[in-house]
């Protein structure tokens, strides 16, 4: 379980620092892209996986000691949906 952790917080972090530099760098300072009006849709689907990319995250560590994500739990109860034998 270690290595899947190290692993996947790696991948995560060079995706996200490769998504900084192309958000920040390329479509904000170097190219302006917010400026030209055939590239508003673009911005806007970026920002948007900006967003939803938070939620990503939560639920990839939010206590991955347990093996178990709290929010998912709570949303289902003790259902026959979930159930954990740890």
């Amino acid at each position: 379980m270690e290595i899947a952790f190290v692993i996947s917080t790696t991948l995560l972090v060079a995706y996200s620092l490769l998504a900084l530099f192309d958000g920040v760098f390329l479509h904000l300072y170097k190219y302006r892209l917010y400026e030209h009006k055939e590239s508003k849709f673009e911005h806007l689907t970026h920002t948007i996986r900006a967003i939803l990319f938070t939620g990503i995250l939560i639920s990839l560590f939010i206590n991955i000691e347990k093996q178990q994500l709290v929010f998912i739990r709570n949303y289902f109860g003790n259902s026959r949906y979930y159930h954990n034998d740890y």
